[in-house]
């Protein structure tokens, strides 16, 4: 019997910053940083293999982003307070990520406008149907409300066993995934959405499941909490619903080395072997 498909969706940004983190001091033998780059094969090759992906779509933000329109301070205080050294990095990453994902033959899909947990709330719905599982690689809760959908997963940090799902879900808030939206309007998101003052996670848990208390938060803040509920839903409004899932391309391993080599990078058997899995 033939296994069902799995489609990997990977959010490029935060897997960027991740292989920047981790591989902070590794360099080319002309001082350009590199650690980005392996970093990000290292992680996605992993993440290939543990899943057993067969599709892969890397999904990357858009800017200017169309929540701003409705809330402009956006995602502002995180910027203000970034690291500029490690910005600088990931900037580089970025550009070297982008060519090695040409040379692999794996698909980059942007929306302007949209943020890559859009595309990925627009897969689940749209795909579904057609992959027995969708791994989302992201460390983004937000993407916990999709758990309606009983194939999707959250891949998480390294590992299957930091898998996010419906039932993780359950187990470690209480909530269903129509109930996340509504606790996350509540105490506010990491995305510098604020939320109600000294609402935290147990807070909103709590009110959320608690009729009377969550009236209470309606009656003081009603238009707090109804704003949020927009700016959290996934995809946000005004996705493109036309938007087709993107074709693999083809990998030959030679251009990959090839490739690698001007960054003095060497490419593993891992990567090898997961980038030849998910080639048409």
């Amino acid at each position: 019997m033939r296994r069902a498909r799995t489609l990997l969706l990977v959010d490029l940004s935060y897997q960027t910053y991740r292989a920047c983190a981790g591989y902070p001091n590794l360099m080319s033998a002309e001082r350009e940083p590199t650690g980005g780059l392996f970093g990000f094969m290292t992680l996605l090759a992993k993440t290939i293999n543990d899943t057993e992906a067969d599709h892969v779509v890397i999904c990357q933000d858009r800017r200017p982003y169309r929540r701003s329109e409705l809330y402009p301070q956006y995602k502002m205080l995180r910027k203000d307070n970034e690291d500029k050294e490690l910005k600088e990095k990931v900037n580089a990453a970025l550009v070297q990520v982008l060519g090695m994902c040409k040379v692999v033959g794996l698909p980059v899909l942007g929306v302007d406008g949209f943020e890559s947990d859009d595309i990925v709330g627009h897969f689940v719905h749209t795909q579904r149907g057609r992959f027995g599982t969708i791994y989302a690689a992201s460390n983004d809760s937000d993407l916990y409300q999709l758990f309606w959908c009983p194939w999707f997963k959250v891949y998480r940090k390294s590992g299957m066993e930091n898998v996010m799902d419906a039932v993780a879900l359950k187990r470690e808030t209480g909530l269903e995934p129509a109930q996340f939206v509504l606790a996350a309007a509540l105490m506010g998101t990491h995305n510098d959405v604020e939320g109600i003052k000294g609402v935290g996670i147990k807070t909103a848990c709590k009110a959320v499941r608690d009729g009377g208390m969550l009236r209470m938060y309606r009656e003081q803040h009603r238009e707090l909490i109804e704003r949020n509920e927009r700016l959290v839903r996934l995809p946000y409004e005004g996705f493109p619903r036309e938007t087709a899932l993107p074709s693999m391309g083809k990998f030959r391993v030679r251009d990959l080395y090839r490739y690698c080599a001007r960054y003095d990078i060497n490419v593993t058997g891992q990567m090898i072997n997961a980038f030849e899995k998910v080639a048409p």
